[in-house]
């Protein structure tokens, strides 16, 4: 069959300069593909209302309020952006992220469109909210953020009920998708997440960054700082790591838990085994996986997972929780997957890799050979063939 270029809408409330690798990167690599891209997403940090980054026309519309508040203002915005755009460009699919496109049902406007619409879930509202009792009321943005995820439930089962084709990233996120909005599973095609193979990679090893941290094993935790996030387990698992390695955990991000966490560590008399580095940038990132002995992911609910791939691109061995969703594409030549929420059992991956140099180097290249199927431009190969048959 030859080759048609299509010419997408994509919605996503969440884009740079805002972190949201995911439709970014896929918009970009839609674009290699030879399709034409448009994204409408939020404005954030004084970015300007309308660019082209990477081949992708991007408009941005300016959202006053956080959270769902904001999702609602994007989307009324959107609404009328979007008709418009669409009646001077004509485009072949509307492609949805997440609950970005509630207004679509909402505001009847499927059929003012004429054309298919595409939803992408990257997880489930109510697991989020399920997700947010091992945070407690520590805070009052716990608390409105647990209102958030009650609110775009209904957001979510909106955007659902309007799609002609729903894309999930995880088969854990699928069986999700049926149980708690009752969308029939033959209606659900999974498209996992993907990686940069080029800017995650071995290559980016730096022999400064060992140095820093003294030669010792280094062991790695990227994202944000939440209990959902599961880096408190990590953190109690050290001293059983320590007792039989000289490690030292390096923790990359932000997050409202971070004064907690940094208590933690004090109390259990850790200070000296970890080091909170904050935001760092994307090259310091890269560098940070590529010098890492082992990489964990210690969720305790986790729709994919894309740091776990930015490691096994990056010939990091990988240790995940089973409730996270890039378990289902990893084998134990490249992963060990563990009890959630079990310091125990986190405690002993850590040191069964820590233990066999021969096994760890055998998971960097078979992670890393792993990895270059899941490269971006064979994620968005997947996605045109999904929107085909949309």
């Amino acid at each position: 069959m030859p080759f048609r270029p299509l010419k997408i809408l994509m919605l996503s409330y969440w884009f740079p300069p805002k972190i949201a690798p995911a439709p970014y990167e896929l918009a970009k690599h839609l674009v290699t593909l030879g399709h034409e891209v448009f994204v409408i997403s939020g404005v954030f940090n004084n970015a300007p209302h309308e660019e082209v980054l990477n081949g992708v026309q991007l408009i941005r519309v300016k959202q006053h309020f956080p959270s769902f508040p904001g999702h609602i203002t994007y989307g009324l915005k959107t609404a009328k952006l979007l008709v418009k755009l669409h009646r001077s460009e004509r485009f072949d699919i509307t492609h949805v992220n997440g609950a970005d496109g509630w207004f679509i049902s909402k505001l009847n406007m499927k059929n003012e469109l004429r054309t298919p619409i595409m939803v992408t879930m990257h997880g489930s509202a109510r697991r989020e909210l399920d997700s947010l009792q091992a945070e407690g009321l520590y805070s009052l943005f716990s608390l409105f953020e647990r209102t958030h995820w009650k609110v775009q439930y209904y957001f979510d089962k909106w955007s659902l009920e309007s799609a002609d084709k729903v894309a999930a990233v995880s088969r854990q996120t699928a069986n999700d998708v049926v149980k708690d909005y009752g969308i029939p599973a033959k209606n659900i095609e999974v498209v996992f997440n993907g990686v940069d193979t080029d800017h995650f990679s071995p290559e980016r090893c730096s022999s400064a960054l060992k140095k820093r941290f003294g030669g010792k094993f280094l062991i790695l935790y990227v994202g944000r700082l939440r209990f959902r996030k599961g880096v408190q387990y990590l953190i109690k698992a050290l001293p059983l790591v320590v007792n039989d390695c000289d490690a030292h955990l390096v923790v990359v991000g932000e997050g409202e838990a971070k004064m907690f966490l940094r208590h933690l560590v004090r109390d259990i008399g850790m200070d000296e085994h970890v080091t909170f580095v904050g935001t760092v940038s994307d090259n310091e990132l890269s560098a940070y996986y590529a010098s890492s002995d082992v990489f964990v992911c210690p969720s305790l609910y986790e729709p994919f997972g894309l740091v776990c791939l930015e490691a096994l691109a990056s010939g990091t061995p990988l240790i995940l929780s089973g409730n996270v969703g890039a378990k289902e594409i990893v084998s134990e030549d490249v992963a060990k997957v563990v009890k959630a929420g079990d310091e125990v059992d986190l405690a002993s991956a850590i040191l069964e890799i820590a233990r066999d140099e021969r096994k760890r180097r055998s998971m960097a290249v078979k992670g890393r050979r792993l990895a270059e199927k899941y490269d971006w431009i064979n994620i968005a190969r997947k996605v045109c063939d999904v929107y085909a048959d949309a």
